[in-house]
């Protein structure tokens, strides 16, 4: 009793997808060690960066006081102004704001007049002063106000344009603006406001390309921070936005005193000193790895996890492309738990990798050499915060990876573009890694990546570690309140919404572009009503309305009675736009019966499978399955089904017994049951040896079983069989129906077949298919009877055959008879049924004329189900019309067919050949014409390949261009700590000693200000008893408080009695300026409670010829052109590598060989098309780098020398990628390997090359070792050379761009050369003249040299393996002991003596002599002494299960595997050392289709034909070769588009080609239709009369039938048998096979129908000698004949006697087959069937 079905609930089916996943991976453990590992290995590479730059402990740092109005910090840029034009601009006009500009800048030029006489004699020393000037005398001050030039705007709207022109910048030194309240004004009101407008661009960036290119008025705070002070050499604070530097604290200063003074009154304030003072630092560590990491980093977390992406975008797609989605789904699996038990998986054993990189970046490896070990590549941030970061980003990533699937339905395209996109889509995270206040809308975009996302996330933290690391309280802390930079929590956000969105898209995608095998739904569909509110109704008990069923026009037979249908099709019809593919077909399938439907390719079988399986909706009409509609209850309907595509849809890393446990459980089977269920059905599929093999492990006909068996398991009562037994050999099949036979009790199962033998055996009833509609149904039998033509008489011949006195017999007792087929050794004679009764006479008349016909013996052969088919279901000549390929039929029956297809190829082997130079050269150009058409036909290839270096440099130059142009939005920043800070606190101290004095009424009015200011954030703290710094720095001793310091305590001021102090820390953008504008306002309101004065720093627009960011240019451009060079080219590269992993795989390139081409000849012309067209790629790379004008790459010359490096990086590129292919047997596995290896070589190696070369670090002896290391790996090499060429060009420019300033100081210099820079300048300027092509750097010739040689020495390799010279030097020579005489069968011993007979001279004469050939595979003997002779003309069968030698007999004949003892000869050449004059005179068609998907079927033939060398091969050949084996019509279409069975014709027809004497055919007919394998056969006939032999293996007896002159079976690499068909079926022959039909008379009563019965069963009894009754079913009655003496002539008189007088309508005699003689040996064969 077979077990009941029960329904498994969502979270078993999630456990066994998690279970399936994991076992999945695990299985692959070099792989999944891989993935665990690689980001491990690669995290590696910045504990080397860590371990080379060791922190330094830096003792505490203070900084002297400075004046306020000093001008000592601004000399370069009173050097760089034109002093004879200068002049000062304010607003509004007015003669009162006029009087303070002057005012203020005469007392600035006063206060500073010694430095700037200094200056004086430096720049201009013609000029000489009287010393004894006093320079405090009032008529010199009032001179100098008077000489001053001041230009008067009315308003500040007037301001704006005044920098429109560059030379401007130079001449205005600033305009100070006040509020156009003011305009005329006479005097000055109590509320002042005025706003110091400087250039935007500060003129130390923009004179000299030093210092910040804004002056960060959008902000107040870096985005990233650095460990310690900010810029802690310079005592004034730094260049950037360098406001002393600038002479903005100067101008401030004394333009606030000018008008503190006024307002209060009181002219002796101008004299109160105010100095600046920056905050002492504590002693800190000072890791300069964290600000190199912080660029880095990020880019080795994406690498570090780039092989985890591509590979699981690959095992998704692959997952979807081998149908194995789709047959889930037909399981019972639903989308979400699929995309779930993925998730799940990949986030376990990422998560793995994850904690130990956390592992890596957290602990403490190394001890400085001052003995400090506290510290990692993260020291402060949490371990929790890292790997809930990193754990979120991998989170995302997956989902990343599920989303770039969704696009994809080949694993190895998605490898391809999941790769490219993967590191795309990290390109934007440069718009975030600058210190640049990005819009919110660039944010959100460029975080809409999930790398850019991550790359922005380690940033931050890295900023973070030098505050004390971030914390879980800081996510979303930020120290300004009005920043639009996103903040840690921002994007934590981000991704977190990224992978709600992937998630989205790849669940849209699943359902508009579900595969091959899947059904799409319409783009809109989200916005259908259906969507939202599907139809659910479902019958509740499962009981569907029954049609009326009408087949008018179908040959049908009553349908069996008393049993329950399981499936019924009702006007099923399914149209592809004006196809029908379905045409109204009306069927039912019954309980208990094998139902076997039948048709040509493209009959509609496979649409009428779909359409069962619900994967495929119909246009028309209804199934019902089990009783359910697969329409409207598929999931129901699906619960009863078992599915066994026509591929194998296995796991390829689940062993047999998991596979069944799978499915089984997927049905709802557990505990005992389940086990039970898997015992049962392994033993019933006979896999008990094998229950624990892994299916990639299995032979093919295992493999098909397992499917069989996965159809079966979980009690599945509707059973779908696509051609079960594809690929099986005849025991594997036989086991097979066997085991179908037992299984359909209770089930309805469908088998779809190719083999007739088969549908015969197993078909309880047969649907014929054609053009889409059914054409018949019944049993075997009715439909033979329907349909049949009787017997084929085959007399096997002997020497002297008299063909006339043979045919002039049987016309005695036949008229008309003609000869149907002469095979040679045999001769065919077709009769009808209708003459039965003249078969006795005819065949006793004919055993007795055995003498003077000369025959050696005879058989009769009755019509096959395929004779059925071929008159229903033709392939090429359909019913009432002609064939597409122009033949009306495909009667074999005469000779003229034969001729006209022998006359024809013969034509072929008339062509002649060339040789030498000539076939060289045609050698040549069959690669060149093959490979282009493989890249042109693979336009998205190509496509892709021209499109990664455009689109990756384009982007990444384009950020670059964006950065190093990009203009900060000019704010007005009021310099007060009211605006812009979270929280701030200001320190205050009182030194002096009178109350009274000006600094003791300031320092009074300093405090009021901050505690009436009403706003919280803002606090003061007063600091007496010590002095502020001492303060300062005893607070920020403590690491974690120096942290929450750096962003509040900002400001301060220190009043004595006569002096202020204002203190900054500098860690701020404004703070100087702030501090400053506190302290004045402080002594304003101490004299004038109701003053107020605002200070603001308001750039203005200003129009530059050059907008560029040249330090920012220096720094970058180098670094980023050579990441996307690396990346670029990376992808290109390992694109190349796909073609010829492929190549070998399929087994297109040993044709290729076996067609006569030289390895070096095929490789070396490969080469060449491949180092043109990636030259030509290379060319986008130069166009992008000269469309970007990008510095030291932009001129014909500089482009030139790049475009060297690049194409002697092709010439050794490619051989080692030809190497690499030999390792892999996926294209998409080998190119995601070797693009990581570019990446992590090519791209990171240089990056941490170049880090720790930096002049900074005292690392350079280990960069110079890793360089030497490093430049063996071509891209490295090419990578380096891009950026040493760059660097040149950009050392060049940026010191030319000094040479205004070096003009000033040597007036005299005539010309500014790089040697004048070097000398008066910059030591970086000091570089060799032309030192491109030196051998030391900068130049590159050693990393050319270097790829040169390494260029030839993988040629060198790669010949070697090629022409296998360690083979042929190592030779591996071991004879097997002696074969027993006694156990080789007759014909074997003596065709082994007919071998041993042939001497050398004489080997000529043969086509193939094999000798004795062994093969040892270690230990095992594989082939054992087997020989034999081919003859011109001769077919000779090679048949055996799989496994007992066939295929390795085939590549030892062709030279792919070394012989072990013995030896082979073709045409008289050695095998073994005349391999290619062997290759010369084989054609060879393999088991497995070698062919170029991209080529069409003619471009095929002239492929292989140039490669044969032969001399006119035109379009018509290809046609007469087409025509021959039946695919005219498909000549002309890519081979891609090809059914299996026409692609077995075109390896065929490629076979064929030439003049070879010899052709080898492996399975040539697997796949293809009946009809069309006669086709085949035909031509096949046709070139072995041409005078060609052939040697065939197949797995169908037919075929040997019908084409082999001699076949041989063997057996654990041992011949067994030999002889000719016939001859083997008379020699071994185990009796006859005869079938009854009874007489069906309605009218007769049962009682009287069992006695006719039982009279015709005694009948059978008396007449034959131990008659067994095998099967009694519908009328049929079958019996098995063991007596094999009885003559035929016998056996149809009784059979005519009782057809006379008993209820016998019908009978069938035939004889032992030649399966049936094939599994007599076989089942010897060792391994399990």
């Amino acid at each position: 009793m077979r077990p009941q079905r029960k329904e498994a609930g969502a979270f078993t089916k999630f456990r066994l997808l998690i279970w399936k996943n994991l076992i999945q991976q695990w299985r692959h453990r070099l792989q999944t060690v891989v993935e665990l590992l690689l980001p491990v290995i690669t995290m590696t590479l910045i504990l080397i960066l860590r371990w080379q730059v060791e922190p330094t402990n830096r003792e505490t740092i203070r900084y002297p006081e400075i004046s306020s109005h000093s001008l000592q910090y601004s000399s370069m840029i009173i050097a760089g102004l034109n002093t004879t034009r200068m002049s000062i601009a304010y607003s509004p006009t007015s003669p009162e704001l006029e009087d303070v500009v002057r005012s203020s800048v005469a007392n600035l030029l006063l206060l500073n007049i010694k430095h700037i006489i200094n200056d004086t004699e430096t720049i201009m020393p013609e000029v000489e002063l009287p010393p004894d000037i006093n320079w405090n005398d009032s008529a010199i001050y009032e001179i100098i106000k008077r000489i001053l030039r001041v230009d008067a705007y009315d308003n500040s709207n007037a301001l704006r344009g005044i920098y429109a022109l560059e030379e401007i910048t130079r001449e205005v030194v600033l305009a100070v603006e006040f509020n156009d309240s003011l305009l005329g004004a006479t005097e000055l009101s109590n509320n002042l406001s005025f706003a110091l407008r400087f250039p935007e661009r500060p003129r130390l960036n923009s004179f000299y390309a030093q210092g910040g290119r804004s002056w960060r008025t959008d902000d107040v705070f870096p985005v990233f921070e650095n460990p310690g002070p900010r810029f802690p050499l310079s005592w004034e604070g730094g260049n950037d936005p360098g406001y002393v530097n600038e002479m903005f604290i100067a101008f401030q200063s004394c333009i606030s005193a000018e008008l503190v003074s006024r307002l209060t009154g009181k002219p002796e304030l101008k004299s109160f000193s105010v100095n600046i003072q920056r905050y002492p630092h504590p002693p800190y560590v000072d890791d300069l790895a964290v600000e190199a990491l912080q660029m880095i980093f990020p880019m080795f977390i994406l690498l570090s996890f780039s092989y985890s992406a591509v590979n699981l975008v690959r095992a998704v797609t692959l997952e979807k492309e081998l149908q194995l989605k789709e047959t889930m789904k037909i399981m019972g699996i639903s989308t979400w738990l699929h995309w779930t038990a993925w998730f799940f998986k990949q986030f376990i054993y990422l998560m793995i990798s994850a904690i130990l990189i956390i592992v890596l970046l957290k602990v403490s490896w190394f001890t400085n050499a001052d003995g400090f070990s506290g510290y990692a590549v993260f020291t402060n941030t949490p371990w929790t915060v890292l790997l809930f970061f990193l754990a979120l980003y991998l989170i995302c990533s997956i989902f990343f990876c599920f989303m770039i699937s969704g696009f994809f339905s080949k694993g190895s395209t998605s490898a391809l573009f999941g790769g490219v996109i993967w590191v795309l889509v990290y390109i934007p995270a440069l718009l975030l890694s600058m210190d640049n206040n990005m819009s919110i809308v660039t944010q959100v975009i460029t975080c809409l990546s999930v790398n850019c996302a991550m790359s922005y996330g380690f940033q931050l933290l890295f900023g973070k570690e030098s505050i004390g690391g971030m914390q879980w309280g800081d996510f979303m802390a930020s120290p300004s309140s009005d920043s639009s930079r996103f903040v840690f929590g921002h994007v934590i956000l981000m991704l977190v919404f990224d992978s709600v969105l992937y998630m989205l898209i790849a669940l849209y995608l699943e359902q508009v572009l579900p595969g091959p095998f899947g059904l799409p739904k319409p783009w809109y569909f989200p916005i259908q009503k259906s969507f939202w509110f599907p139809n659910n109704e479902e019958s509740k008990n499962g009981i569907i309305i029954e049609h009326a069923i009408s087949n008018d026009d179908v040959i049908l037979e009553k349908d069996p009675e008393n049993l329950t249908v399981g499936v019924r099709m009702n006007n099923l019809t399914k149209i592809f736009g004006a196809n029908v593919a379905v045409n109204q077909l009306t069927l039912n399938i019954f309980d208990n019966q094998i139902t076997v439907l039948l048709g040509h390719n493209g009959a509609g079988k496979s649409t009428t499978m779909s359409m069962l399986t619900g994967n495929m909706k119909a246009t028309r009409g209804s199934v019902t399955l089990a009783g359910y509609d697969i329409q409207t209850q598929v999931k129901a309907a699906r619960a009863h089904l078992g599915f066994c595509p026509q591929h194998n849809v296995l796991f390829n890393d689940l062993t047999v017994k998991e596979h069944l446990e799978f499915f089984a459980r997927l049905k709802g089977f557990s505990g005992k049951e389940l086990y039970q269920e898997i015992d049962s059905l392994i033993e019933k599929l006979e896999l008990q040896e094998k229950q624990n093999y892994v299916a990639n492990g299995l032979s093919g006909g295992q493999k098909r079983r397992l499917c069989v068996g996965i159809a079966l398991s979980g009690a599945a009562s509707v059973v779908l069989l696509d051609e079960p037994t594809s690929g099986m050999d005849p025991a594997s099949r036989r086991a097979l129906w066997d085991l179908l036979q037992r299984e359909k009790r209770g089930r309805s199962i469908i088998l779809t077949t190719h083999f007739m033998d088969e549908a015969d055996v197993l078909g309880d009833r047969v649907a014929i298919m054609a053009n889409g509609r059914l054409q018949c149904v019944g049993t075997p039998y009715f439909l033979k009877r329907h349909y049949g033509v009787g017997y084929t008489l085959v007399v096997v011949k002997k020497e002297g055959f008299d063909y006339t006195a043979c045919t002039d017999l049987i016309n005695k007792y036949i008229p008309g008879i003609a000869i149907k087929e002469d095979r040679g050794p045999e001769i065919n004679y077709s009769l009808t049924n209708i003459q039965s009764h003249v078969f006795e006479d005819m065949l006793n008349d004919f055993e007795k004329n055995v003498n003077n016909i000369k025959f050696k013996d005879y058989g009769l052969i009755a019509t096959t189900l395929e004779d059925v088919f071929m008159s229903v279901g033709s392939d090429v000549a359909t019913i009432n019309s002609v064939s597409d390929d122009g033949a009306a039929s495909l009667d074999l029956s005469g000779d003229d067919n034969l001729k006209n297809e022998f006359s024809s190829l013969e034509q072929l082997t008339k062509e002649g050949k060339v040789s030498g130079a000539s076939l060289v050269g045609k050698h040549v150009l069959a690669v060149w014409m093959k490979l282009f058409l493989v890249w042109f036909r693979s336009w998205w290839m190509v496509l892709l390949q021209l499109a990664v270096p455009i689109v990756m440099m384009n982007a990444t130059l384009l950020i670059v261009q964006f950065l190093i142009s990009f203009v900060a939005n000019i704010q007005i920043r009021h310099l007060s700590l009211e605006y812009g800070y979270s929280r701030t606190e200001t320190l205050l101290s009182f030194n002096g000693s009178s109350s009274s004095s000006i600094g003791a009424l300031a320092s009074n009015a300093y405090e009021n200000i901050f505690k009436s200011s009403g706003i919280d954030t803002m606090e003061i703290t007063i600091v007496e008893d010590q002095s502020i710094d001492e303060y300062y720095l005893e607070r920020a001793s403590d690491p974690i408080e120096m942290g929450a310091l750096r962003h509040s305590v900002l400001t301060g001021a220190t009043f004595s009695d006569d002096v202020a102090t204002a203190w900054f820390s500098n860690f701020a953008y404004h703070d100087v300026a702030t501090s400053l504008a506190s302290v004045y306002s402080a002594l304003l309101r101490a004299f004038n409670s109701t003053a107020e004065i605002n200070v603001y720093n308001h750039p203005i627009e200003a129009t530059y010829k050059n907008q560029n960011d040249m330090q920012l240019l220096v720094t970058m451009i180098s670094m980023q052109l050579s990441s996307g060079v690396a990346s670029c080219i990376a992808i290109v590269s390992a694109v190349f590598v796909m073609f010829y992993i492929k190549e070998r795989a399929c087994g297109a390139k040993l044709l290729q060989k076996a067609a006569g081409i030289q390895p070096a000849v095929l490789w070396g012309s490969a080469a060449v098309f491949d180092w043109l067209l990636f030259s030509i790629i290379c060319i986008t790379i130069v166009i992008t780098c000269a469309a970007f004008e990008v510095q030291g790459l932009s001129t014909f010359v500089e482009l030139g020398r790049m475009y060297l490096c690049l194409i002697v990086y092709g010439a050794a590129m490619l051989p080692l990628n030809y190497l690499l292919s030999h390792l892999f047997e996926g294209p998409a596995l080998g190119f995601v390997v070797i693009f990581f290896t570019n990446c992590l070589l090519g791209m990171m190696g240089p990056q941490i090359v170049e880090a720790l070369s930096s002049p900074q670090l005292n690392t350079q002896n280990v960069a110079d070792i890793l360089d030497t290391i490093f430049q063996f790996f071509p891209l490295y090499s090419l990578v380096t050379c891009v950026r040493e060429l760059n660097q040149i060009g950009l050392v060049e420019y940026s010191c030319m761009r000094g040479c205004e300033y070096i003009s000033v100081l040597l007036p005299d210099l005539k010309e500014c050369t790089m040697a004048v820079m070097c000398e008066h300048y910059l030591e970086s300027c000091c570089v060799r003249e032309s030192p491109y092509f030196e051998w030391e750097k900068p130049g590159v010739l050693r990393y050319l040299v270097v790829m040169l040689a390494t260029c030839g020495v993988l040629w060198l390799i790669l010949m070697t393996i090629e022409y296998r010279l360690f083979q042929k030097v190592f030779m591996f020579r071991k004879i097997p002991p002696p074969i027993p005489e006694n156990t080789l069968d007759k014909d074997v011993a003596d065709e082994a003596e007919h071998v041993r007979q042939i001497s050398k001279p004489d080997l000529a004469r043969h086509g193939l002599v094999a000798k004795n050939l062994s093969k040892y595979y270690g230990s095992n003997l594989a082939v054992d002494q087997v020989s034999f002779t081919v003859s011109d003309s001769e077919c000779f069968g090679l048949l055996g299960v799989n496994g007992a030698g066939k295929t390795t007999t085939f590549k030892m004949l062709m030279g792919d595997e070394n012989i072990s003892s013995g030896e082979a000869f073709v045409s008289g050449y050695s095998v073994q050392q005349r391999l290619t004059k062997v290759h010369k005179n084989i054609g060879y068609c393999p088991q497995f289709d070698a062919l170029f998907g991209e080529l069409t079927g003619r471009e095929t033939l002239r492929l292989f034909s140039l490669l044969r060398g032969l001399r006119n091969f035109s379009g018509a050949h290809a046609d007469i070769l087409a025509h021959s084996l039946g695919f005219l019509k498909h000549l002309d279409k890519r081979v891609d588009q090809y059914s299996g069975g026409t692609k077995r014709k075109l390896n065929t027809a490629i076979a064929f080609l030439g003049t070879t004497r010899l052709i080898f055919v492996d399975e040539p007919t697997t796949g293809v239709d009946p009809a069309a394998k006669r086709h085949v056969w035909r031509a096949m006939r046709g070139v072995q009369r041409t005078g060609r032999g052939v040697v065939l293996t197949s797995h169908s007896m037919e075929e040997c039938e019908a084409l082999c002159s001699r076949l041989t079976i063997m057996v654990n690499g041992r011949f067994q048998c030999l002889g000719s068909p016939q001859h083997l079926k008379n020699k071994f022959s185990q009796g006859f096979t005869l079938i009854i039909k009874l007489k069906s008379n309605e009218e007769t009563n049962p009682s009287s129908s069992r006695n006719q019965e039982e009279a015709i069963k005694s009948y059978v009894t008396a007449n034959f000698v131990n008659p067994k009754m095998m099967e009694e079913h519908q009328g049929l009655i079958t019996y098995y004949l063991p007596d094999q003496t009885v003559p035929w002539s016998k056996m149809f008189g009784i059979m005519e006697r009782a057809k006379q007088s008993l209820d016998v309508e019908d009978y069938s005699i035939s004889q032992t087959t030649l399966e049936q003689i094939f599994l007599q040996f076989t089942k010897y064969q060792r391994e399990g069937l």
